[in-house]
């Protein structure tokens, strides 16, 4: 795990101390020992290291469309996105990029947030899907199952408009790219327009649920007005 000192913003006039965030660069854990709760541990210990140099935000980006990311990240840690950016390094040629543009979500994790503290210490139930539903959530773009049991989006997207909207994204993006190389592009490129027009109108990302249906799995972000998202900082 890496990261170091950055700031939030530049405001002339004002030391840039005044703005310090910790920026998350990178995390990973030997294959051997994945699947054990050791990068969320990491997490959690790079949360309490950022609360002794007496800073409240850390941020970092990752791939929307990895649902495992998607969970670990905005569901079990609690952070909230609004930034969504194209191409954020450049041509890759690994496995996960090749091919695609290396859009990310640029997140902010709020350490000592109610969110925050809510989600790492396990405090109450987090809401599940048809709890938002209940709330009038709506899919912008469900998807349906075709070939091969790939996730395939629709032709159109609404756009939100309730104070709650789910995204719906493929649950294994990776297989999907392996067999479709193509649908992973619709994918990707519907997903980052549906994004941008959406954080552009004063949404964020504020949970990630994952569901089956018809015992299929299921992966969907929790779009949420700006204002409703409740102890964010």
């Amino acid at each position: 795990m890496f990261g170091f000192l950055g700031t939030t913003e530049f405001s002339e006039g004002h030391p840039a101390s005044e703005n310090l965030k910790h920026c998350s660069h990178q995390l990973g854990v030997h294959p051997d020992y994945r699947n054990r709760s050791i990068g969320y541990r990491l997490k959690l210990a790079q949360r309490r290291a950022v609360l002794e140099q007496g800073l409240q935000l850390a941020t970092w980006t990752y791939d929307p469309l990895l649902s495992l990311n998607g969970y670990f990240n905005v569901r079990r840690l609690g952070v909230v996105c609004n930034r969504y950016i194209r191409d954020a390094y450049g041509s890759m040629r690994d496995g996960l990029n090749v091919g695609l543009p290396s859009d990310r979500f640029d997140v902010d994790w709020w350490v000592d947030s109610s969110r925050v503290i809510e989600r790492v210490e396990e405090r109450s139930r987090l809401p599940e899907l048809s709890d938002y539903q209940k709330q009038g959530a709506v899919v912008l773009n469900p998807a349906h199952r075709g070939e091969k049991g790939l996730v395939y989006p629709p032709d159109h997207f609404s756009s939100p408009e309730n104070t709650l909207a789910l995204v719906e994204i493929p649950s294994d993006f990776l297989r999907l790219k392996d067999i479709d190389f193509e649908l992973a592009q619709v994918w990707k490129f519907q997903t980052r327009e549906i994004f941008e027009s959406a954080f552009a109108a004063d949404y964020k990302v504020s949970d990630f649920l994952f569901t089956r249906e018809r015992e299929e799995p299921r992966s969907y972000y929790l779009l949420a007005r700006s204002r409703a998202v409740e102890g964010e900082r």
